[in-house]
């Protein structure tokens, strides 16, 4: 795999993070309309998201102007602290959501907040296939730059 191919990979999973982070803020707002959360519960994750969404966006920036294989790897590295990040936010909903189902709603809202679990439970198992793959693409740069040395 070459410095393209490895590049435009990480770009096309760091855009699709970043509109899986849009929907999120959207399920939030939704969630918190149907009153299945608090403003607070909604404004804290709210924030969460944005963060990480600014985070995400500046490390796209960042990789558009940078032309280092080594830079790559660093990259690399700090897209999987991001990845944990929105796994860590989507669990704590998740886990709000998993609370909430148990009480009685309208069969409309019951139904909504089981949706929000499965459409979660995916992004996440799509998370820990992203990843594995980032992973791998982390060994074959450092096997890279390793031989660049040797």
């Amino acid at each position: 795999m070459d410095y393209a191919d490895c590049k435009r990979e990480m770009v096309e999973t760091i855009e699709a993070y970043l509109i899986c982070l849009d929907q999120n803020l959207r399920m939030l707002n939704l969630l918190q309309v149907y009153e299945v959360l608090t403003i607070e519960q909604e404004k804290n994750l709210s924030k969460k998201t944005k963060q990480i969404r600014k985070t995400v966006n500046a490390l796209k920036k960042r990789l558009e102007f940078k032309k280092d294989t080594n830079y790559l790897y660093i990259c690399i590295n700090e897209i999987l602290e991001v990845f944990l990040e929105v796994k860590n936010n989507e669990e704590e909903l998740i886990d709000i959501l998993e609370t909430k189902a148990q009480f009685p709603h309208a069969t409309s809202t019951k139904l909504f907040i089981e949706y929000c679990i499965c459409e979660l439970g995916i992004r996440m198992f799509m998370g820990f296939k992203d990843r594995r793959r980032f992973i791998l693409l982390g060994y074959k740069l450092y096997d890279k730059i390793e031989g660049i040395k040797s």
